[in-house]
């Protein structure tokens, strides 16, 4: 049975380079969600799935899911699959169901250049490079922006990230981070970043210390490239495989 997202983080990977597909491992790669047993999908940050040392997430139109991946030969298995419980209806709902009855068993790999195929009895997922996917709508994140959640945990203290067009600042609640990104779509990448190495105490009587906090924000940001989905009211959602930060746009 699917059960609840974790909120905590998710294990550390090793920065990537691309988005690009690694037919050997799959790690640090980026798909869209082309289609499920033939059916066209929709926007790329709707339908996708991301991988990284041995761990997936992505979505099928609605909820939010993460697994184990585990490829050998033509087979990958994904396990210990975990997703949120948001009510879905119309073609996202139709769309989930296949996706996830596809991942309950191992699936053949099926290469046509840059597209792959995993299927079964159950269904196929088409997947194409995020590239592939239609225009997604102009996103902006310029500006400065309050720290909402980081894998559903608010911060223990202060926590902003200020943008320009191709730099950003951020503090989690204690050291000083600054560097530059790049912004494919709806991808988002740190590059070159640096940080101050101040001490970070634990606040009383939070559930979490500054430390560990900064920690989650910045394994996020640094780590591997991030969907980057627009929200209701001002809000914007950074995600991968090691978690997710929620952002409110300041005035």
């Amino acid at each position: 049975m699917l059960g609840r997202l974790a909120a905590a983080a998710l294990p550390l990977v090793a920065g990537c380079t691309s988005i690009h597909t690694d037919q050997r491992t799959f790690q640090g790669t980026s798909w869209y969600v082309s289609a499920l047993s033939g059916q066209a999908t929709g926007p790329a940050h709707a339908y996708y799935m991301l991988f990284h040392q041995g761990r997936v997430s992505g979505r099928f139109g609605c909820n939010y899911f993460n697994g184990r991946y585990s490829p050998a030969g033509e087979i990958m298995a994904i396990t210990q699959v975990a997703a949120t419980r948001m009510a879905c209806d119309g073609p996202a709902a139709m769309h989930e169901r296949i996706g996830f009855a596809t991942l309950s068993e191992p699936m053949r790999m099926t290469w046509a250049g840059d597209r792959l195929t995993l299927g079964n009895a159950r269904g196929w997922i088409t997947l194409d490079r995020p590239e592939k996917a239609p225009a997604p709508p102009a996103i902006s994140i310029v500006g400065r922006w309050k720290v909402v959640s980081i894998n559903g945990i608010p911060p223990p203290s202060r926590a902003v990230i200020a943008f320009t067009e191709s730099s950003y600042d951020a503090n989690f609640g204690c050291n000083d981070m600054q560097g530059g990104y790049r912004l494919e779509g709806s991808y988002f990448r740190i590059e070159g970043s640096r940080m101050t190495e101040r001490g970070c105490e634990l606040i009383p009587p939070t559930a979490i210390s500054l430390h560990d906090y900064e920690d989650l924000g910045r394994d996020v940001l640094w780590r591997a490239w991030a969907l980057v989905t627009p929200l209701e009211a001002g809000r914007l959602r950074l995600e991968n495989s090691l978690g997710t930060i929620v952002l409110e746009r300041l005035p």
